[in-house]
């Protein structure tokens, strides 16, 4: 009997940790980690080329007409939780940052601006 109650409390323990962990910890550090990363990849990258790669897939590098830009580099994650993490470096040298859930829709205005543009050139 006594070791039916040590085998059922390691099993709380066990189950109590792991949600634990799933559900406080990796949130918490999920977001600070995404945020360090972004910020020293913004930071290293000092040509457009760099900037362009360095936003990632669901980030958006942006160029202005007036020889301006802006460099938003997104993560966002739905293990477990909905996570989501926007640092954004521009021209200037300001940096901006949001935990608003963008759910990866930066990696589609690139595309909707070539199709914009071709459907002008074609007069359509």
């Amino acid at each position: 009997m006594r070791i039916v109650k040590i085998v059922l409390l390691l099993i709380v323990l066990l189950v109590g940790g792991f949600y634990l962990y799933f559900e406080v910890i990796y949130p918490a550090t999920w977001r600070s980690e995404t945020r360090r990363e972004s910020v020293r990849i913004l930071q290293a990258a000092h040509s457009t080329a760099e900037l362009t790669n360095g936003v990632g897939y669901l980030g958006w590098f942006v160029e202005l007409t007036n020889h301006q830009w802006i460099a938003i580099r997104y993560r966002d994650t739905h293990s477990g939780f909905v996570g989501s993490s926007a640092v954004a470096r521009d021209s200037g040298g300001e940096w901006f940052e949001s935990e608003r859930h963008f759910c990866g829709r930066f990696q589609y205005w690139p595309r909707l601006k070539k199709q914009v543009q071709a459907e002008r050139s074609s007069g359509s």
